[in-house]
């Protein structure tokens, strides 16, 4: 009995030390965001449904309604998929001292098939200002 209390014990441990929650970001020009910017994600499992958004810290100086990117995704065996995304942006008016962070969804339902490290780039198809962070938010989803 004590065998089985201590398995439970242990792979409850185990499950509780999962992240359902990964987020990345990699610092851009705030002046002029034109060249990629490259996140890592780490994944260690195969079989949970996650939603991705992307995340963008911002400045006063950001004033687009839509986002132009190429998303270059480069899984852990190499293969690598491209397209081009357009991410419409409300913007929310904050006290000034607050850092602006917004997150726009991205995909949903998605299955990280392979263990290892994941790359993505983001890169504006023209310059932006006023973007001092941008990067994705890896999230587990939610049971509809």
């Amino acid at each position: 009995m004590r065998g089985i209390i201590g398995i439970l014990l242990w792979g409850g441990l185990l499950c509780g030390c999962t992240r359902p929650t990964q987020a990345v970001m990699a610092d851009v020009d705030p002046y002029k965001w034109s060249e990629e910017a490259a996140v890592k994600i780490e994944n260690a499992d195969t079989l949970t449904l996650r939603d991705l958004s992307l995340v963008i810290r911002s400045n006063r100086l950001f004033r687009e309604d839509t986002l132009h990117l190429e998303l270059t995704l480069r899984t852990p065996d190499s293969s690598r998929y491209s397209e081009v995304v357009a991410f419409p942006v409300r913007h929310i008016h904050r006290p000034a001292a607050l850092r602006l962070i917004d997150e726009i969804p991205y995909r949903h339902d998605v299955i990280l098939n392979q263990f290892g490290t994941y790359r993505l780039t983001l890169k504006p198809l023209h310059p932006i200002r006023g973007i001092e962070a941008a990067g994705i938010n890896v999230v587990r989803a939610s049971a509809n």
